[in-house]
């Protein structure tokens, strides 16, 4: 997968990576003003916009962690998505950057 991520980061295809993460790296996005079947109706642009937090679902990971590459690819395409408030979640920043040594 992460080779897969890197090829499409690197041609610019940030919506399928993102596809990508939230299907097989347990990502997800939640919004506090739109419910899952109005985001349905959604297209791709505004349902960054309508979310307001990122989660990694870590069920069926038993004893492992998001690794901190994946983590930071999805920063990648979530900037290049100009979904940079996404960026500034909290939760995100330190699932990030809490296995730096």
């Amino acid at each position: 997968m992460n080779l897969l991520l890197e090829l499409l980061i690197g041609l610019g295809q940030h919506e399928e990576a993102l596809h990508v993460l939230c299907q097989h790296s347990g990502v997800g996005f939640s919004s506090d003003t739109v419910d899952r079947e109005d985001a349905e109706q959604m297209g791709p642009e505004q349902q960054l916009k309508a979310f307001s937090s990122v989660s990694f679902d870590q069920s069926g990971r038993t004893g492992q962690q998001i690794p901190p590459d994946i983590k930071s690819k999805l920063l990648v395409v979530l900037i290049n998505l100009k979904a940079t408030h996404l960026t500034k979640a909290r939760q995100l920043i330190t699932l990030s950057f809490n296995h730096v040594s």
